[in-house]
């Protein structure tokens, strides 16, 4: 479903590596993020020696090349402190990326910062958790916070926050489409970005969204600033097509190859037909691909030069 529409690299994060086995397949390029929960463990250091010896085995699997590797500790609610601090500094020693779904609902919010709300009742363990400040925070005090953390959602962030993830250097993966299907809020895209965050848009999961469309997560991206700010240049389609390229390309290490056309880079290419747009006449063809362009218009997807994908063109 994302190489018909449009997607030559893809940023995978489960507990099961069915995800490598497919981007073999396909030929994409990728980067799987084993994942890690820990919560139910009855005690953190043989859980965290486990997560040792299933990375150390991944290590030796991982196929390389077009295909990277890296962690993902699922969310500091499911990860005690012992073991996002544990899988921080592995990742930090062989130069791993880490993967962690923060900030996402009030929920997890009210959990956090006010030790209370539905979440405590399932995920309250005594102090293994850092209650008492806010889920980036918590990153923050186990060492999970670093220019190789990709923060997905931070939907809920303050002000302490963002200065927190300005100043690591963090990724925010901006997730629209599943914040709205999930009812959890509007993150605050352009707050991010004022303080120069690094800024990515992808879909979550089918889980969560139901359809892997990147187009459609463009447009609702932008759509939801706008929104929300009451300003109809909160969020413009020049920046929502880079989060969704160059800036995912940045959230995986593989700017210097890939992201943007330019000679010295990778052939990773997608053609798209702008002849029977819904937005009429085709004057900018960056507003086209983001406000009017489907998944069916892609004719044809090219990863390192290599044609992966190809859709006969119709009348």
């Amino acid at each position: 479903e994302l190489l018909a529409g449009g997607v030559g690299t893809v940023g995978d994060g489960f507990f099961h590596d069915a995800g490598v086995v497919a981007l073999r397949e396909t030929g994409q390029r990728g980067v799987f993020f084993r994942e890690f929960f820990g919560v139910s463990a009855p005690d953190d250091g043989d859980y965290l020696a486990a997560c040792e010896r299933r990375i150390d085995e991944d290590l030796a699997r991982v196929p390389g090349g077009l295909v990277g590797y890296g962690l993902a500790p699922h969310a500091p609610y499911t990860c005690p402190g012992a073991v996002l601090a544990g899988l921080a500094a592995r990742a930090e020693r062989d130069g791993l990326r880490l993967s962690i779904h923060v900030a996402e609902s009030p929920e997890e919010d009210d959990f956090f910062r006010r030790r209370r709300g539905p979440m405590m009742a399932r995920f309250d363990r005594g102090d293994r958790h850092d209650l008492g400040r806010s889920p980036v925070a918590a990153l923050a005090a186990r060492g999970a916070l670093g220019p190789r953390t990709l923060l997905v959602h931070a939907v809920h962030v303050d002000e302490d926050d963002l200065d927190l993830i300005a100043s690591s250097g963090a990724t925010v993966v901006h997730c629209p489409g599943s914040n709205h299907h999930l009812g959890v809020g509007v993150a605050p895209i352009v707050a991010l970005r004022a303080r120069g965050i690094p800024l990515a848009i992808a879909t979550d999961s089918a889980a969560s969204r139901g359809k892997l469309d990147l187009f459609e997560e463009m447009r609702l991206a932008v759509f939801a600033q706008r929104a929300a700010a009451r300003n109809a240049t909160a969020l413009d389609a020049t920046a929502a097509l880079e989060a969704a390229t160059l800036g995912g390309a940045r959230a995986l290490g593989l700017e210097d190859r890939i992201g943007s056309l330019e000679v010295g880079k990778d052939a990773d290419l997608a053609a798209v037909r702008l002849d029977r747009l819904r937005h009429r006449p085709c004057v900018d063809p960056v507003f086209a691909l983001v406000f009017s362009a489907q998944t069916d218009d892609v004719l044809g997807v090219w990863v390192a030069g290599r044609r992966l994908h190809a859709r006969e063109r119709e009348a």
